[in-house]
């Protein structure tokens, strides 16, 4: 089952989170080495828009710290906070992992509440 964790991200700073996958049975750190990653930030479930799209073969944005230790950092980097419509103030995520053989679990979930940026790069007129 995913763990449901909220998280806050300051928009146009840079966000990392690390996620342990914890066998809920044994308590102990699950080993996920030789598996690949990935997730996404949408404004709400049903929604199509994409605010975040992270994978550890191509785009980045999350990456398996310590397979050993079922470790995995997630990370928004400023420049896509900073690019958010700054009327978007909740948003939801998952993070799911992919195993060699293809068989994928999420071990991630919940809501972003995103604090809207206030200094901006733009000159002032």
């Amino acid at each position: 089952m995913a763990s449901k964790v909220n998280i806050r991200v300051d928009q146009g700073s840079t966000y990392t989170h690390e996620f342990t996958w914890i066998d809920e049975q044994t308590e102990t750190e699950i080993n996920i080495s030789g598996y690949s990653a990935r997730w996404q930030i949408r404004p709400s479930v049903e929604s199509d828009t994409l605010l975040l799209d992270g994978d550890t073969d191509t785009k980045g944005m999350i990456e398996i710290a310590d397979g050993v230790a079922g470790l995995v950092v997630i990370t928004i980097p400023s420049a896509i906070s900073e690019a958010w419509d700054s009327g978007i103030t909740e948003a939801v995520y998952d993070v799911e992992i992919e195993s060699p053989s293809g068989e994928s679990t999420r071990i991630a979930e919940g809501g972003i509440t995103i604090s809207p940026e206030v200094t901006r790069s733009q000159p002032i007129p």
